[in-house]
């Protein structure tokens, strides 16, 4: 018999080396090798299971179609002779999940949302599983919280009625439920309605990855939540869970069950202090979706997809915090704008930013003072430090506005990040409002990309951007000079008209007007255009160049 050989494996990314070393050469991680035992002999003996080190990762007896012996012959067939299934998805009953999952949850697919500590994902999972609707139970399994915090939270966020004093305990949550049940209407968490949104959510509080694979076969869920991944355990992986072989194997036998039962999985995972989701990024290409759960401020939480195998990945959902829980934002595309009464103070502009299936108005503001310390910063969290700092640089050269010497402040109103193209042109105007003290127009939406020339390069979905902002009573849009006709005609829903010329913004005309004032070559036009847009209403204007757009906004010649 073969001598059994030990190993050695990194904590963080899962590398595996023979003996141990002080720095891990996949990922840079210093003193994170744990050795690890082999279970059987290093030539793949009788005992052995899948042989030497691969047996710490084998699966357990009992677990399905990965049993010894279990294994059945493979089935080929041409694509065009696959059958699609009728519903594989299913409503969340939360809109803005099914806005970020691509239409609803995937049966047989898996999902892993992270986030950081008490930012709601515990929450969120609760109320989809009451607001889910499902044809087979939904099961909840909770490694970290007892069965009385769950029913406690299940009260909170109006999903079952409080028990009355003097009731047995240890009621299955959802039996009981009353009048506030049906509370999902507000906060996307009770759809079903009717007995009682929890009604159908069966709960089990259990750490240990074996029992929980007895009970999935056993209960036979169509929607199974596991808050969270951090918490399985699995002999077969060793005695620490949380551990990067842990992580593995569970996530791996759970995915496996989903497929195989044709049920959606949710994975609950918590994040490290860089801002990614704890264990090896392995995780993340098991899984079909992986969606980010991030605080913006001000009780704000946006649940963002990084990876759809499903749908895209540009779609974002809005929700804030409150007593009741994850509430759903009712109008989110005037949710990020600033209402004021009077004119902008200088360095702040409007933008219509275009995210998945819809358009967002946003507020840049950008601050300009002189340089500490003898040489400038750039102070940006919300739009990328690069992006800022390359549009500085365009204007410094052919608009003549100093930067270099002064620090450079980036702000989004209400904390969400902007990543796309179109914001580009009102970070301009917002950087040279805040040099030089000139407020821009509080009618004027701005959208557009900057070339290194400084030409104002078209932007995708103008026609969607420029309808947005007039249904939020812009008056002015100022975008790239080469939109397509087809796309400008009708901007503004209210029949405008588009030519060479420019397109009317109807029913935002100053004075009540219906139709706005046709832009003549861009920098020239009616009476009413004529004072600077002091009037308003004078419609889309388009631009060629970084001067063109400055002229324009700010009625310099």
């Amino acid at each position: 018999m073969a001598k059994r050989r030990d190993y050695f494996v990194c904590n963080e990314c899962g590398h595996e080396e023979a003996k141990w070393l002080g720095r891990c050469p996949e990922c840079g991680s210093w003193n994170s090798f744990r050795e690890m035992k082999a279970a059987g002999p290093a030539g793949g003996g009788a005992g052995s299971g899948a042989g030497g080190r691969g047996a710490a990762g084998s699966r357990s007896a009992g677990s399905g179609r990965h049993s010894p012996g279990a294994h059945k012959k493979l089935e080929v067939m041409s694509i065009d002779q696959v059958e699609m299934a009728d519903g594989v998805r299913l409503d969340t009953g939360i809109d803005e999940v099914n806005r970020v999952l691509g239409g609803g949850a995937m049966l047989g697919a898996s999902a892993l949302i992270g986030g950081e500590p008490g930012i709601g994902k515990s929450t969120l999972m609760l109320q989809l599983s009451a607001s889910i609707r499902s044809h087979r139970p939904v099961l909840y399994i909770s490694g970290e919280e007892s069965l009385p915090q769950i029913r406690m939270r299940a009260e909170r966020l109006g999903i079952v009625r409080p028990k009355p004093k003097g009731s047995a305990a240890g009621a299955v949550p959802g039996q009981a439920a009353g009048p506030k049940a049906g509370a999902g209407t507000k906060n996307g968490a009770g759809a079903k309605g009717g007995a009682g949104a929890g009604a159908g959510v069966q709960l089990v509080c259990e750490s240990d990855l074996d029992r929980i694979m007895s009970v999935l076969r056993e209960v036979k869920p169509q929607v199974v939540v596991v808050d969270s991944i951090q918490t399985l355990l699995s002999v077969d992986a060793g005695s620490v869970p949380g551990t990067v072989n842990q992580l593995k194997y569970g996530c791996h036998e759970l995915i496996d069950w989903a497929r195989e039962s044709d049920a959606a999985l949710f994975l609950v995972a918590h994040v490290t202090k860089e801002g990614t989701i704890a264990g090896p990024k392995v995780i993340e290409h098991m899984v079909d979706t992986v969606l980010y759960f991030e605080q913006a401020g001000s009780g704000l939480r946006i649940v963002r997809a990084v990876k759809n195998r499903h749908g895209s990945v540009d779609e974002i959902g809005l929700f804030t915090m409150e007593a009741e829980g994850l509430v759903q934002v009712p109008d989110a595309a005037s949710f990020f704008l600033e209402q004021r009464e009077a004119e902008l103070p200088p360095g702040i502009t409007a933008a219509p930013v275009y995210e998945g299936t819809r358009v967002l108005m946003v507020e840049i503001q950008a601050l300009v003072v002189p340089a500490k310390s003898g040489f400038s910063r750039i102070y940006s969290d919300k739009i990328d430090n690069n992006r800022v700092s390359r549009i500085a640089a365009v204007l410094e050269k052919l608009l003549s506005v100093r930067f270099s010497d002064q620090d450079i402040y980036i702000n989004v109103a209400g904390g969400i990040r902007l990543g796309e193209v179109g914001i580009e042109l009102p970070l301009a105007m917002a950087l040279y409002s805040a040099r030089t003290g000139i407020p821009v127009p509080k009618q004027a939406a701005l959208a557009g990309e900057i070339s290194l020339a400084g030409e104002i390069r078209p932007t995708a979905h103008m026609q969607r951007r420029v309808r947005t902002a007039a249904e939020m009573g812009f008056s002015r849009f100022i975008g790239p000079r080469d939109v397509r006709a087809k796309e400008a005609a009708g901007a503004g829903g209210a029949g405008a008209a588009a030519g060479e010329g420019g397109t009317k913004l109807g029913g935002q005309a100053a004075g009540g007007k219906a139709g706005g004032t046709k832009n003549g070559g861009g920098r020239r036009g009616g009476a009413a255009a004529g004072a600077a847009g002091a009037a308003a209403g004078t419609g889309f204007q388009r631009v060629e160049t970084l001067g063109d757009a400055v002229r324009y906004v700010f009625g310099q010649s």
